[in-house]
């Protein structure tokens, strides 16, 4: 209901979010890939060749934080305005900006946490060539399911705090972590497969469909982290 209301301001900001982060993930990838094949080709062993592109894919993630912190920001505040039955206006999406430095303070120990197999891969590329790859895999097998499955509600929830709260990026991390605790990490694993899935259905439409699939499967997260947040104990809202 809430989506059919404000269907607009949804695709609207779905928009902006796609523009920010998407074209900012392709000038970065184009940069760092062709700084990455100059460094291969001015490299005199093939050995060193798997090492450069994992330490190219890893300083793509740390690139595109400020983006992704942008975006996410201004997605999620119109969002939020639309879930409690405001009608948001387009200077919504950058009426948060304020809160980049706390929101970059969220995003770089994620990130830092993600980046884990990676690393592993690039330290082991180092030390012994060829056996990074079956490392890798089986470090991601075992640390990523872990991850989704306890740190799921800090990546999703982090940032929705820090809007609704104004708090301190520990205290949002801190809050968002006990959104999750318990059997609540299930309920929000279920919804994210629900969203995410809606955004690859999205995807797969061409990619026009994102633009409503993206802010719907959000708003679904968001309802869940209000619904979980008004029986958790939490200090009530301040910025809504």
């Amino acid at each position: 209901n809430a989506f059919k209301r404000e269907w607009q301001a949804c695709a609207i900001a779905a928009a902006l979010y796609v523009a920010i982060v998407g074209a900012g993930s392709m000038l970065v990838s184009t940069a760092t890939s062709m700084v990455t094949l100059l460094l291969v080709r001015a490299s005199t062993g093939e050995s060193w060749s798997p090492f450069l592109f994992q330490a190219s894919s890893i300083l793509q993630q740390f690139a595109l934080i400020p983006l992704q912190c942008l975006g996410s920001l201004g997605l999620m505040r119109v969002l939020l305005d639309v879930v409690i039955g405001r009608s948001p206006t387009a200077g919504r999406f950058f009426g948060e900006m304020r809160l980049m430095p706390r929101a970059l303070a969220i995003q770089l120990p994620v990130t830092l946490v993600l980046a884990v197999p990676g690393t592993v891969a690039v330290a082991l590329q180092a030390a012994v060539p060829g056996a990074a790859s079956l490392v890798t895999a089986g470090v991601s097998c075992v640390f990523l399911p872990t991850l989704f499955v306890f740190g799921l509600s800090v990546w999703l929830y982090s940032i929705p705090e820090l809007l609704i709260s104004d708090c301190s990026a520990v205290e949002a991390i801190q809050r968002a972590f006990s959104l999750g605790s318990r059997w609540r990490n299930l309920r929000v694993l279920g919804y994210g497969v629900l969203a995410g899935a809606l955004v690859l259905a999205g995807l797969f439409a061409c990619g026009v469909g994102v633009l409503a699939a993206l802010p719907f499967g959000t708003l679904l997260m968001l309802s869940l982290f209000l619904a979980l947040r008004s029986n958790s104990g939490l200090p009530a809202a301040t910025s809504l």
